[in-house]
């Protein structure tokens, strides 16, 4: 088979592409490679080639009238993460999840103070069901967030996105795994304390 190409177009950059299915090569492949250069998703991209928009994805190239050397036209944005709605949500979940944690910090310091002997003056005399209550209470508000971060939907978008996702869900997972660790600690005071 003969080299094919085509030469990707955006603003003022020109990219040549060699396509190794030639001119059987699925349009799709070409608005991969536009995504891939320019950082345009493909469902944000439009494709154009003497004046006549590119559709749909599944066709080839020879069906689009598209011969070797043929210019396209890319139209659309580059991707901003910074300007996506489900990112700043990610963050805000992430931001919900830092103060659960700062909390539970608060909470280790308490139960440090309980270990020496010392109880904490808002405790009263029940400071481990209280310290376990507030353990309880952070693990379930992270719980929460863990649901909020499920419900976001990231299939259609950039892998960064998807990668920031799931960062945040990894993140709150390792501080419940500290928020269990932080319970057992308050148990294992209350048996010794028994003993």
């Amino acid at each position: 088979m003969t080299d094919f190409s085509v030469v990707l177009v955006y603003g003022s950059r020109k990219e040549p592409v060699k396509l190794e299915d030639g001119a059987s090569t699925p349009l799709q492949i070409v608005a991969q490679k536009a995504s891939d250069i320019y950082g345009i998703p493909i469902t944000g991209q439009k494709l154009v080639s003497r004046g006549k928009s590119l559709y749909p994805l599944d066709k080839q190239l020879s069906e689009l009238g598209l011969k070797n050397g043929a210019k396209v036209m890319v139209i659309g944005k580059p991707y901003n993460i910074e300007e996506d709605e489900q990112y700043k949500e990610i963050l805000s979940i992430n931001e919900k999840a830092k103060k659960i944690f700062d909390r539970l910090d608060s909470i280790r310091k308490d139960l440090e103070q309980f270990e020496r002997g010392f109880l904490p003056e808002q405790y009263g005399g029940s400071a481990r069901e209280k310290l376990q209550k507030r353990c309880v209470s952070c693990n379930e508000e992270l719980m929460c967030c863990l649901e909020e971060l499920d419900g976001i939907i990231v299939e259609r978008k950039p892998d960064e996105l998807k990668e920031c996702r799931k960062r945040a869900v990894t993140r709150i997972q390792e501080m419940m795994g500290r928020v269990d660790a932080t319970e057992q600690s308050i148990m294992t005071v209350e048996k010794s304390d028994n003993a």
